[in-house]
């Protein structure tokens, strides 16, 4: 997604007609290495598969430190939202 520009053969070019579950898109809303808009034109373009969730004042390093539970809280919410955890229901 951030480094397009090096992949001239489009080996990592997504299908999105061919992705047939849900997709979820987080970005942090002060991320300089995939910004924020490319995440909300990947969740678009995944169609009403895409759930796009920013974390504001996060940058690319959601995963960790400070922003890690709100990352898990947001994949949380969407699998039970999906029916992909253990227990939810649709």
């Amino acid at each position: 997604m951030s480094l397009w520009c090096l992949d001239p053969r489009q080996n990592a070019r997504v299908d999105f007609d061919a992705v047939d579950a849900p997709v979820l898109v987080v970005t942090g809303s002060e991320d300089k290495c995939t910004v924020p808009r490319i995440g909300r034109v990947t969740a678009k373009k995944d169609g009403s598969r895409g759930t796009y969730v920013e974390l504001v004042g996060s940058d690319h390093i959601m995963t960790v430190g400070t922003f890690m539970p709100r990352t898990l809280a947001a994949i949380d919410t969407w699998a039970h939202d999906n029916a992909l955890a253990p227990g939810a229901h649709a």
